[in-house]
């Protein structure tokens, strides 16, 4: 065997092992693309559940606020579980001072 071929085969080999690990690379680049997407929509509704949270926290603190100030009127909270948008309802009515919260 003349070392040109030997030369010539072992370019192949590492050809295609280098076809091989590009193909790999290109894989491992997709999957990181989507799991980067899925981490931005994790993210997104991390940071909107955290704000209704706030907003939730501040309604609970006033109407805390009002029934220790001697208010009158009575204050309902439902959260709704399993809707995408993480909304809950909010109502304000009549007198007395009673609070209900519902998960």
């Amino acid at each position: 065997m003349s070392v040109e071929s030997r030369y010539s085969m072992e370019l192949q080999t590492v050809q295609c092992r280098i076809a091989d690990l590009e193909g790999r690379l290109g894989e491992i680049r997709n999957s990181i693309c989507m799991q980067t997407q899925e981490y931005e929509k994790l993210l997104n509704i991390k940071m909107k559940l955290e704000s209704e949270i706030q907003q939730y926290r501040a309604l609970l603190n006033q109407s805390q606020s009002t029934i220790q100030s001697g208010g009158g009127s009575s204050v309902s909270f439902g959260l709704v579980s399993g809707s995408k948008s993480g909304s809950g309802s909010v109502s304000q009515s009549g007198t007395g001072s009673s609070t209900s919260t519902t998960t």
